[in-house]
């Protein structure tokens, strides 16, 4: 039983690109990740204190993010490894909703973001890994009031938490080559 407004959203299945730049210090990795992630949605559960409202829609959920993380980096540099750590930085967000008769909101918020992340990844060579990784992404929380019905007022106050689970495929691409071995 809720005695407050509440909105709940049915994300789909979206994606998640990114783009990292990184140190390894052998045991210890440090990474720079820019990211983009977006998802669709199509149903909204309203419920407005009394009443439970499904809303057929059609809108979208998108965040931008810039994470330092600092993982741990266990195996053979010259075969599989795997990999584990934090990451914390900032992620701007945009949530569309449509409610399919007209009513069109846009939600933008931004502030501090954390990740966790662990994968593994096989070197193919001395300068290509290839790998999978999982990552576990939540942004700030998104506080702003909105009118859902499209009456002009302020009928809900949204308040919430987004969070992502994403399995990634990697390649990875060292910049640094090994000093040839020296003369005999």
């Amino acid at each position: 039983d809720f005695d407050e407004d509440f909105l709940d959203i049915d994300h789909k299945m979206g994606y998640d690109v990114g783009l990292i730049f990184g140190y390894d210090a052998g045991l210890v990795r440090a990474e720079l990740d820019l990211s983009y992630k977006r998802w669709s949605h199509d149903e909204y559960e309203l419920f407005d204190g009394e009443d439970l409202d499904v809303i057929e829609g059609d809108g979208s959920t998108r965040y931008i993010a810039i994470m330092t993380i600092l993982l741990l980096d266990v195996g053979n540099e010259d075969g599989l490894s795997f990999y584990a750590g934090p990451g914390v930085g900032y992620a701007w967000g945009k949530l569309d909703i449509d409610d399919g008769s007209g009513g069109n909101e846009d939600l933008r918020d931004g502030g501090v973001a954390w990740q966790l992340i662990a994968g593994a990844r096989y070197a193919l060579n001395p300068n290509v890994d290839l790998g999978a990784k999982y990552r576990y992404f939540r942004p700030s929380r998104i506080t702003e009031g909105f009118d859902f019905d499209g009456d002009g007022g302020d009928d809900l106050d949204l308040e919430g938490r987004m969070h992502s689970h994403s399995l990634l495929a990697t390649l990875t691409y060292n910049f640094y080559r090994p000093p040839p071995p020296p003369p005999p």
